[in-house]
């Protein structure tokens, strides 16, 4: 039984709803879907409550702030969260901690992967803050290290030449994987050439006082860094959903889509996967908190643990863009490329996906049943119990710092190697 609620700025008024049932957010919690081994803590750390209200097609909210917009652009958390889909409470440690969730195989990396691997981390062994400066992004701005850094990408690309010297070859790599040598340059390369352009950029514009905000400079670099990572990256590809919840069409089109090449690394050889492998959201560098005042609804049951009823993710994402994402995710899932695994006699769906927000990546992954898209497709009622999807999502790591860019390489390497059959 629903618990007694508030309203808040989000409610309709009174003289707006149709019922009482349309001005009352339950405040109950509700577990996590049970997670089966090796990720059974995730049940017990991602309590949350819920903040929007039921979605209810016969009688849903007049107000057209509940209505879902057309373009998942437009869409906000509470958009995700009308219909039925949560991001979870905590963030997970470490993207590896988050793919395990898929319960899917994951080969090991072959002889060529880790030598390719050690190769991108021998090039890329810059530092972006100072020695003794605290590793945080709150003390490093992107506008204050490209004079001190514009040097070391010089002597990273003479290095790099240096591969396609005769004498190279012979000194310092291996015969065997030559080849590799060379590919990792270029791409390695391809990714400085992109970094070193966005922070130039950052200087300019902060010596002219002017603010970077267009989100379409940091494409380019998301781009080069995965495939640097042997990922196979389109811009985002379109989809469409009809008649969902109170709109016909329902379209969506995220800013990059990454496919799987395998583990061999030969770019000369014709990739056969169409498995898409993340659903990627490019955002400008927030370098802040919410921006938006957060949406308080219900009560929590502690003062104290009044932040509880708000996932960890709203300290450094906005509503809008973690509302973006969710509609880009329930709109892949659809496809046939989706992971599927069945928990407690109920087949779940899973879709893998980033947000990107300047230099910081997230890994995400929505967890479905068929059931939830069942009901969303056909507008049926819902089961409480069974069809409440989540989100779930990994603590950020930023490309600018030499240690998560090393754990970066390895996640998105690690994406080739995942067997979806």
């Amino acid at each position: 039984m629903d618990l007694p609620c508030v309203q808040d700025r989000e409610s309709p008024s009174i003289s707006e709803a149709n019922s009482l049932d349309d001005i009352c957010f339950p405040t109950d919690e509700h577990e996590d879907d049970n997670i089966s081994s090796p990720s059974s803590s995730f049940s017990s750390q991602n309590k949350r409550r819920r903040l929007s209200p039921r979605l209810n097609y016969n009688n849903y909210v007049s107000n057209s702030k509940y209505h879902i917009p057309q373009f998942v652009s437009s869409w906000k958390l509470y958009h995700a969260e009308r219909l039925h889909i949560f991001y979870s409470k905590c963030y997970t440690e470490t993207p590896n901690d988050l793919l395990n969730l898929l319960d899917k195989t994951i080969e090991p990396f072959s002889h060529q992967q880790k030598y390719y691997i050690e190769r991108i981390k021998s090039f890329l062994k810059f530092e972006s803050c100072e020695p003794g400066v605290s590793r945080s992004r709150s003390s490093v701005f992107l506008r204050d290290i490209y004079i001190r850094l514009e040097p070391v990408f010089g002597e990273i690309i003479k290095e790099l030449r240096s591969i396609f010297e005769g004498g190279y070859k012979a000194k310092n790599s291996n015969p065997d994987y030559y080849h590799i040598d060379v590919l990792a340059s270029y791409r390695v390369f391809e990714f400085i050439e992109e970094l070193s352009i966005l922070l130039k950029l950052f200087q300019d514009k902060y010596n002219q006082l002017q603010e970077v905000a267009e989100t379409y400079y940091y494409i380019p670099l998301c781009q080069s860094f995965a495939q640097m990572c042997h990922l196979k990256v389109q811009y985002g590809r379109p989809t469409k959903w009809i008649n969902l919840a109170d709109q016909k069409i329902v379209s969506s089109v995220p800013d990059l889509c990454f496919f799987q090449k395998g583990k061999q690394l030969d770019d000369l050889v014709l990739s056969k996967s169409q498995i898409l492998v993340s659903v990627v959201e490019v955002k400008k560098d927030s370098r802040q908190k919410c921006e938006e005042p957060p949406i308080k609804i219900g009560k929590c049951s502690d003062e104290k643990d009044e932040g509880s009823c708000r996932p960890e993710i709203l300290k450094d994402l906005t509503e809008s863009v973690l509302g973006q994402h969710a509609g880009e995710l329930l709109l892949e899932i659809r496809r046939k490329d989706h992971v599927t695994k069945v928990e407690n006699g109920v087949k779940k769906f899973m879709k893998p996906g980033m947000v990107v927000d300047g230099t910081k990546v997230y890994f995400t992954i929505l967890k479905m049943s068929d059931n939830h898209i069942e009901e969303l497709e056909k507008k049926k009622k819902y089961d409480d119990s069974i069809d409440e999807a989540t989100i779930y999502y990994a603590k950020p790591l930023d490309l600018i710092f030499k240690e998560d860019r090393d754990i970066l390489i390895d996640s998105f390497m690690m994406l080739n190697n995942i067997d979806f059959s």
